[in-house]
């Protein structure tokens, strides 16, 4: 088993180059989500043990933006990180990304700006501060934003298409740009912790092969997320108070309980079914050298 020292982002660019031609290409069709959301994840190595947790959420920050975030944690190791993304509400452009991760060998941190047609990155670590500058298509994302992002596009069969992703906050590497394509492969029943799901499989690339899958619902939340190193998987959904699935972790039971009222669609049919499973990088670079040789990590896609 690899030891799994930093955290993932939404999208993990694994050995992906900076490229100039890139479509700036507007991929939102429905945004799904409601004003309050939260969803928690097991981590899982490529091995298939549990190394991790990652909680994602959704605010409303003002009238006009959503918060979007991502907190890991990797106890073993140590190591937290935490990622947030202020997005325009009606189109998701990015407004500002805030990352910091926290471990044994201290903390870094990176903020970045989005301001007319460029991205200010600063990243903060121990031993200094480096600020750098990045044209910006005047349609692109935050690559921390992709696994919110990849939830408004068109799922139906056959769908592919391609966008401009901003790799803005990878410490200690400098920002670039990012050609993602997605192509929605097709149906599929995946089993996880918080239940058996219908879901969307949608294939990424963006430097290396990912895959995601997102229930067929009108939610399209996140089920299961597989970079190539790490998996990601549902254990426990709620949005506005109004939909909810919990899973007994640790008791190798999940047992599903859909409100009345579901807030995002009268056809969840998947939670209504739910029955009893299995229990259960934006990698950044590492902050010592024996996490370099551990992991060799650079931005992989992935959210």
């Amino acid at each position: 088993m690899r030891p799994i020292i930093a955290a993932l982002a939404s999208v993990l660019l694994l050995a992906a180059c900076a490229e100039d031609n890139i479509r700036a290409t507007d991929i939102v069709t429905r945004i799904p989500w409601p004003d309050e959301e939260r969803a928690t994840y097991r981590v899982l190595d490529d091995d298939g043990e549990e190394v991790g947790a990652l909680v994602m959420t959704v605010a409303s920050e003002r009238s006009d933006t959503y918060l979007l975030g991502q907190s890991f944690s990797f106890p073993e190791a140590g190591f937290t990180n935490e990622a947030e993304v202020t997005v325009a509400r009606a189109d998701l452009q990015p407004r500002r990304t805030t990352y910091v991760i926290d471990g044994p060998d201290g903390v870094a941190s990176c903020t970045a700006l989005y301001e007319g047609s460029d991205v200010i990155v600063t990243n903060v670590r121990e031993d200094g501060e480096l600020t750098d500058t990045l044209d910006v298509p005047n349609i692109a994302y935050d690559s921390w934003s992709d696994l919110f992002i990849w939830r408004t596009i068109n799922f139906s069969q056959g769908f592919d298409i391609e966008y401009a992703d901003i790799v803005a906050c990878q410490a200690p590497a400098p920002p670039q740009r990012l050609a993602v394509k997605l192509e929605v492969t097709g149906g599929e029943t995946i089993e996880v912790p918080a239940g058996t799901f219908d879901t969307w499989r949608v294939e990424i690339d963006a430097g290396r092969d990912q895959k995601a899958w997102f229930t067929t619902d009108d939610a399209h939340i996140l089920v299961r997320y597989d970079n190539g190193d790490q998996i990601f998987e549902l254990i426990e959904y709620s949005g506005n108070g109004s939909l909810t699935w919990r899973v007994g972790v640790g008791l190798g039971i999940g047992v599903a309980s859909p409100p009345t009222s579901a807030m995002h669609s009268t056809n969840i049919t998947n939670a209504a079914r739910i029955a009893s499973t299995s229990q259960a990088t934006r990698t950044i670079p590492s902050l010592t050298d024996r996490l370099l040789e551990v992991v060799s990590y650079k931005p992989i896609i992935g959210s």
